[in-house]
């Protein structure tokens, strides 16, 4: 909280509660406007605070050095306007101090709203003007030309947000009020400084806890995953690690996985970099002569020294049966990184990965699910 400011030893009142946790103090700001001995009207670049209590407002304006008196040398106009009493003579050195504020002042969930305009005819007769929202009985604080009219206003309707003046101001008037927005359950109670809640991930929103006290599933992030397999039978050369083409798509949630180009892969995406589980599975039709291999390969490299690389299993021998390996890993990846099943055999000529479409638990796939950032 900045520091309790005095007016001739009368303490100055901020017009919310929390408003000075949302000021900013300007020191020695030149104001706009020509300083030709004529012109008496001048602009600073934020709006000016306006206060509670003896002077109106927290700006300090200073003419070669003197600090003006308000009323009686200037008066402040509208939010950013001075205007002199005499035009100011021309090479006359014009600096300001004041506070500014955010034409929103949070405090906890609820809103309130400082210097609004209203809607309404100033026209020396009409005294009955409307806010832009609703406003919290009680709250209402109407400034005529900086002056606050305290209980000069009567709230007439703070659901229409209506309410009268005992004197009604001229067209020439600035009519200004500030409040505090009505609660409601579809407006504020929904809000944490001022940020609403929504089931469907939105950028600076929260997401609301269902009946039980959980993020509902429909809010959730999805899981980048995708699990391929195969729907036929792929023959297998001999003799050479291979990768498995999957043309068959159990899941995919990121597009990392195409059933026509790259059909061997399974590619991380942008921005779902992290720990992922791997699982794969061959099955290989029965035959009793040479070895039998799995493994998982990352970004083609069939050989590879790195301790991130495991995952795999080689049969040497096996009888004269359907040879069936189930392997898994958990491996780091990054964007970019691609996945693949690779498979050996040695029968002495082309051998297939069997589908098992009757059975696909049975059969060959490969999946890849993040687990972890």
């Amino acid at each position: 909280m900045a520091q309790t400011k005095y007016y001739n030893g009368t303490a100055w009142v901020p017009l919310v509660d929390k408003i000075d946790d949302y000021s900013v103090t300007v020191k020695g700001e030149v104001p706009s406007g020509l300083v030709n001995g004529t012109n008496t009207v001048f602009t600073v670049t934020r709006d000016i605070q306006l206060m509670v209590g003896p002077g109106t407002h927290s700006a300090s304006v200073y003419k070669n050095g003197v600090r003006m008196k308000q009323g009686t040398d200037y008066n402040i106009t509208v939010g950013k306007q001075i205007q002199f009493v005499t035009a100011p003579a021309s090479g006359s050195v014009l600096l300001v101090d004041y506070d500014t504020t955010n034409s929103y002042a949070i405090n906890g969930s609820l809103t309130n709203l400082i210097k609004q305009n209203v809607t309404g005819t100033k026209n020396g007769t009409n005294k009955v003007f409307q806010t832009s929202t609703p406003y919290a009985g009680g709250s209402l604080q109407v400034y005529i030309n900086g002056v606050y009219e305290g209980n000069m206003v009567e709230e007439t309707s703070p659901l229409l947000g209506t309410f009268t003046l005992t004197n009604a101001p001229l067209a020439t008037d600035n009519l200004q009020v500030s409040f505090q927005t009505v609660i409601s359950a579809s407006g504020n109670a929904d809000t944490v400084d001022g940020i609403h809640a929504s089931s469907t991930p939105t950028a600076n929103t929260l997401l609301p806890l269902n009946s039980s006290a959980q993020v509902p599933v429909a809010a959730m992030p999805v899981t980048p995953s995708a699990k391929v397999y195969r729907a036929t039978d792929a023959a297998i050369a001999n003799g050479a690690w291979t990768s498995v083409p999957f043309v068959s798509e159990a899941h995919d949630t990121h597009d990392m996985h195409d059933n026509t180009t790259n059909n061997t892969r399974i590619t991380i995406q942008p921005n779902q970099g992290g720990t992922y589980l791997l699982n794969g599975q061959v099955n290989f039709a029965a035959n009793g002569t040479g070895g039998r291999g799995i493994k998982f390969v990352v970004n083609g490299l069939v050989s590879s020294n790195d301790p991130n690389d495991g995952g795999g299993t080689f049969d040497i021998t096996q009888g004269t049966y359907e040879w069936r390996r189930n392997i898994s890993t958990v491996r780091r990846l990054v964007p970019g990184d691609y996945v693949e099943l690779f498979v050996f055999q040695g029968s002495g000529g082309s051998l297939t990965a069997n589908a098992q479409a009757a059975e696909y638990q049975l059969g060959t796939f490969l999946a890849v699910t993040k687990i972890g950032a």
